[in-house]
């Protein structure tokens, strides 16, 4: 999947962002990407802590975080 999301997407803008498109943009790279491999890599934590006799992470414990560059990048988008 990451292939292909790399392979669709376009080295050159050729209009300016707009503030939907960008946020557009950054919500399908986290459904693309992260909405699989963050509870993929809990669970293989999970699994690697019980080999150890380890209890799984817990609930409550952010061992990922997931931030944006949406807003952050001064790419001149006077709508962001």
């Amino acid at each position: 999947r990451e292939q292909l999301a790399a392979w669709r997407t376009s080295n050159v803008r050729r209009s300016k962002p707009t503030a939907e498109g960008e946020a557009r943009n950054g919500l399908m790279v986290i459904e693309e990407t992260c909405w699989d491999a963050v509870p993929e890599h809990y669970r293989r934590l999970d699994r690697a802590l019980r080999r150890i006799g380890q209890p799984p992470v817990p609930y409550d414990k952010a061992i990922v975080k997931v931030s944006t560059w949406m807003g952050g990048d001064r790419d001149g988008n006077p709508n962001v």
